[in-house]
């Protein structure tokens, strides 16, 4: 049991830069700092960041916290992070980087993993053989795409031998900052699913699988000891605790990663209440009780950090990176601040809401970097369709929101038909929720309710604070209270033909589009 007046310190390092939260132990947020980060994109579908960068900019956060308000974090009793998924970081026996973090952006393993899960007999591009051992253990397979954390260990063993031979550990970047906090090498049953090399079938007991491990040819000995999500690490290293003014007794908890702590932070804890995130990507989630995959979409339920749980995994490749993108390159528009900013939320909203819903025909397919669900491409781009001379800034802008939501509702109907549930409400959270014309077009789209999350923007750090509050008070903390909507957007009849229309007609553009995409970029 914690004191009354106890601090969670929770950290959340996304795409764009981590932000750092103070959270009472009651739930009441105190304040909370960003510090931002550039991506390195290379040739042939390279995503890196510099994991010294990514610890000192999360260091900036903690001393802005500190002068916020100092009585806060003088009671910092636990520290809790969630952070971008499916990247690694190969570091030697003392935790130092060997590379840069090869993050979930990277797809240049995608030739190897594809010839390494190829067979004699072949289904959706995977060996039988390797699809009947790999998901009755693991609930997946390392995706077409590249992207998942095993292919960047294999693209690394491949091209970089040196480096894989000299790896201690790899680790996931959720982990790697709890090493540099700790000195302790862990991951969490949730952190490691996307290196395949786990058997998850009983929630309760999921281990390294040495069978699988085999088959890849990897050293088992370069991954770390488990632990639960919401298991403590240890205290923070008392050299950060002098340095930052922390408490030596504050403790680290295991953590989780960001689709984790969005689907926690959400409040999404039953099968019928779903949540939509948009940030730098989106997703589609809830909590199920069951283990199950959907290959042909790219869907699966993985383990949660909610104790006994799995989670939906249903990720879009860019959402609010696509707003960004179009600000910073194409408008070049003078007050553009990163996506964590609710500023560009509301100038996109002034200029949205001067057009009509279905943007006079304009339509927007958002697949900058290539797409997982539900078909996963690594081939596709973002197109404007339909663009003429008297098209304004105003229709441009709205069929950007509006093809994100698309996106969204081709995925939906696949989402409820694995959970078994058609949602009755819809959470939304993420720097997208900040958009009101948005939030209404994502409810027009889908047809459902839409409650937007109170400060959703922040639901990933209250996914990381209810790890904590799990930590402190036991796997049966009652979450649901510390959820609160802001506003409900109710779908508008009126606008029901024009988003079915749309709706169709946005799969009739990828069904003609994707060969195109194949062949203009093959080579990526």
């Amino acid at each position: 049991m914690q004191k009354a007046d106890a601090v969670i310190l929770a950290v959340d390092l996304g795409t764009s830069g981590p932000k750092s939260g103070l959270i009472s132990i009651d739930g009441r947020f105190i304040a909370d700092a960003f510090s931002p980060l550039e991506v390195n994109f290379l040739p042939g579908g390279g995503a890196e960041q510099n994991p010294s960068a990514w610890m000192d900019a999360i260091f900036v956060t903690w001393k802005e916290l500190k002068k916020k308000n100092p009585p806060a974090w003088k009671n910092i009793t636990g520290i809790s992070v969630t952070a971008q998924w499916s990247g690694i970081v190969a570091v030697d026996r003392n935790g130092n980087a060997l590379t840069n973090g090869i993050i979930w952006l990277d797809s240049r393993g995608n030739a190897i993993t594809a010839k390494k899960f190829r067979g004699i007999v072949n289904m959706e591009g995977y060996g039988i053989h390797h699809l009947l051992a790999w998901i009755r253990k693991t609930g997946g397979i390392a995706s077409h795409s590249g992207k998942d954390s095993l292919s960047h260990i294999l693209w690394l063993r491949e091209y970089h031998p040196e480096i894989y031979d000299n790896t201690y550990k790899f680790l996931e970047v959720k982990d790697y900052i709890n090493l540099k906090l700790t000195g302790e090498f862990r991951a969490t049953y949730d952190s490691i699913t996307l290196q395949w090399i786990t058997d998850n079938r009983d929630i309760h007991n999921i281990h390294y699988d040495p069978a699988l491990i085999r088959r890849l040819r990897l050293d088992p000995e370069k991954f770390p000891p488990l632990i639960h999500a919401t298991d403590f690490i240890g205290n923070i290293l008392p050299s950060f605790a002098r340095e930052y003014g922390i408490p030596a007794s504050a403790r680290v908890t295991g953590g989780t990663p960001d689709m984790q702590s969005a689907c926690l932070g959400s409040g999404s804890f039953r099968p019928d209440i779903g949540h939509i995130y948009i940030g730098t990507s989106s997703w589609i989630s809830t909590h199920v009780p069951f283990k199950k995959t959907d290959l042909f979409h790219n869907i699966a339920s993985l383990p949660s950090a909610l104790p006994g749980h799995y989670f939906i995994a249903a990720t879009q490749e860019t959402a609010g990176a696509v707003f960004k993108h179009a600000m910073e390159q194409i408008f070049h528009h003078p007050d553009w601040n990163p996506p964590h900013d609710i500023n560009p939320y509301k100038k996109m909203d002034a200029i949205a809401a001067k057009a009509p819903p279905g943007s006079k025909g304009v339509m927007f397919t958002p697949w900058m970097y290539g797409e997982r669900a539900p078909v996963e491409n690594s081939h596709l781009r973002a197109t404007h369709w339909n663009l003429s001379l008297d098209t304004g800034i105003a229709e441009y802008i709205r069929s950007m929101l509006e093809g994100v939501a698309l996106n969204q509702k081709w995925l939906l109907p696949y989402v409820e038909k694995f959970a078994g549930n058609t949602f009755t409400k819809i959470h939304f959270i993420g720097g997208g929720s900040h958009s009101e014309v948005f939030g209404q077009i994502l409810s027009d789209v889908l047809n459902r309710p839409v409650h937007r999350v109170e400060n959703g923007i922040r639901s990933n750090l209250m996914g990381a604070f209810f790890v904590a509050r799990i930590a402190f008070y036991g796997k049966d903390t009652d979450l649901s209270s510390f959820v609160h909507v802001d506003k409900i957007f109710e779908p508008n009849p009126a606008h029901r033909n024009v988003y079915d229309d749309l709706s169709e007609k946005y799969i009739f553009l990828y069904k003609k589009s994707v060969q195109i995409y194949s062949q203009l970029n093959a080579g990526q």
